[in-house]
């Protein structure tokens, strides 16, 4: 599935990165602990989370992920 097609699902807004929308995705993980995200999360998997802090995009950057999912 690729990034615009789920911000058409959820009707998201799209807060940076308009130009990775053809961007696919495999999977998706829903965590709010971001150790479960470092210990199970791979680069191409969509974060789902109801954190809205720092930790959240520090956390995307060490694993590479380019497609959080504030919900």
């Amino acid at each position: 599935m690729t990034a615009a097609e789920i911000v058409q699902i959820v009707e998201g807004k799209v807060l940076l990165g308009e130009d990775e929308l053809s961007r696919n995705f495999s999977s998706a993980f829903c965590s709010d602990l971001m150790s479960d995200v470092l210990a199970f999360v791979n680069e191409d998997t969509v974060l789902i989370t109801g954190l809205m802090n720092q930790h959240v995009v520090r956390t995307s950057e060490m694993l590479d992920l380019k497609c959080i999912l504030f919900v």
